[in-house]
């Protein structure tokens, strides 16, 4: 689980962190709140049973609805990448990875002290 997450970490940065709107974030929590591999945690936010990703809402941390280069796991997918960061075969090397997993635990640090506001992360 952690190392496809790391793969899409690393992919969002290679696409500059894109970060989908509220408006469309909104639109694709009601596409996942309708489907039965969503797992319901709050009114605002849940969990998808198939990549175990965190689906809220709004928020922009630990939601693989904000990073505009993430798509639902079905095979049939209910929902996909933001159109400009389309890339199927996007190849992310072992560097790309071990930058992606410094970085998020960066992220974490920071997020726990409280010392800089969160940044965003896909969950999963």
């Amino acid at each position: 689980m952690i190392t496809e997450y790391l793969r899409e970490r690393a992919k969002w940065k290679k696409f500059g962190k894109p970060l989908r709107s509220k408006e469309e974030m909104e639109r694709l929590f009601i596409i996942c709140n309708d489907c039965e591999n969503y797992e319901k945690g709050s009114e605002d936010a849940g969990s998808c049973k198939i990549c175990d990703c965190n689906i809220k809402k709004a928020s922009l941390f630990l939601n693989k609805l904000a990073w505009g280069t993430t798509r639902c796991p079905l095979e049939n997918a209910r929902w996909v990448e933001s159109r400009e960061m389309y890339r199927p075969n996007l190849p992310i090397s072992e560097q790309d990875l071990q930058i992606a997993e410094q970085d998020h635990q960066e992220e974490l640090v920071n997020q726990a002290s409280g010392s800089a506001p969160p940044k965003r992360c896909c969950g999963g």
